[in-house]
């Protein structure tokens, strides 16, 4: 059975001087050493992946994204502007996501059937995002948490891959992030801090369980996550205040946190489990069908 393997292919540097100064400035080259060095591990385990793309790596990285593309991955739209979905009105998702998949689909010159939605942000209030997809010609999405959190998750999203009857009559597959119980709470090992804090015995073993239930583990990766450099919100934002300084400490001991254990932990897994894109798991697999659930 195979296992899901995605990438939100997106710049740290540029993200982080955002968030801390609400400039967005365009990506900066660090994400070619990162994709390298991605590219390499999954080569040496012949695994292909699906990367979801933001739109600017791809306006001003084409090249990057084609090189990604001819060694034989998936490419996916992680939309354009990386502003949540909840920020959006259905008008501004829309056309976002609509110049995001136009312009993946120039560079590839292939159709883009996945997206996932920038910080997971496809949640109980922006479930009419799916009929949006649906309408722009996508065919799955890859954006719900079925778990409690304070900035995205549906808690009792079906824990399923399923293709879903939407209010506007068309369908989408849905590829939530895996989770799993710890006691009546979901918990997830699918990728990002939850990943990178667990212990490889405990990610293994819980894989392992889902493989003896025929449940596939759903994982996601970011490129920054296999530098070897420092990741120095210092870099991109000088500090004016206490305040502003204590922010960037706390971002760079999270960011920075368990990141080394990343690329040994993914290569350990490779071997021991089969991993496959999204569309190379959709092709090989039946998909139940069935209306997308009413939630109160």
């Amino acid at each position: 059975m195979d296992n899901i393997i995605t990438i939100d292919l997106e710049d740290w540097h540029a993200l982080a001087q955002r968030w801390l100064s609400g400039f967005l400035p365009p990506p900066s080259t660090h994400v070619f050493r990162q994709v390298d060095l991605l590219l390499d591990i999954l080569d040496q385990h012949q695994t292909k992946a699906t990367f979801f793309v933001l739109g600017p790596i791809a306006e001003i990285y084409p090249g990057l994204v084609k090189q990604i593309a001819d060694q034989g991955h998936e490419i996916a739209s992680h939309g354009y502007s990386h502003v949540p979905i909840y920020k959006l009105s259905p008008q501004d998702f829309r056309d976002e996501t609509a110049r995001s998949k136009v312009l993946l689909e120039d560079i590839i010159g292939d159709f883009v059937s996945g997206y996932r939605a920038a910080q997971f942000s496809i949640i109980r209030q922006t479930l009419w995002a799916l009929d949006i997809l649906a309408e722009l010609g996508f065919s799955y999405d890859s954006s719900i948490f079925p778990m409690f959190h304070r900035r995205y998750g549906i808690h009792d999203f079906p824990k399923a891959v399923k293709r879903y009857e939407l209010p506007n009559n068309l369908k989408i597959i849905e590829i939530p992030l895996s989770t799993f119980l710890v006691g009546k709470l979901s918990w997830s090992l699918a990728g990002g801090g939850y990943f990178r804090l667990t212990p490889l015995a405990i990610i293994e073993r819980v894989m392992s369980k889902q493989h003896n239930e025929h449940t596939p583990m759903v994982t996601y990766f970011h490129p920054y996550e296999f530098d070897p450099c420092y990741l120095n919100t210092f870099q991109v934002f000088q500090p004016r205040t206490l305040k502003e300084c204590a922010r960037c400490l706390r971002a760079n001991f999270l960011q920075n946190l368990g990141r080394r254990t990343v690329p040994n932990k993914l290569s350990f897994l490779l071997k021991r489990f089969r991993f496959s894109s999204c569309r190379g798991y959709l092709v090989n697999s039946k998909i139940i069908e069935e209306k997308l659930p009413e939630f109160p």
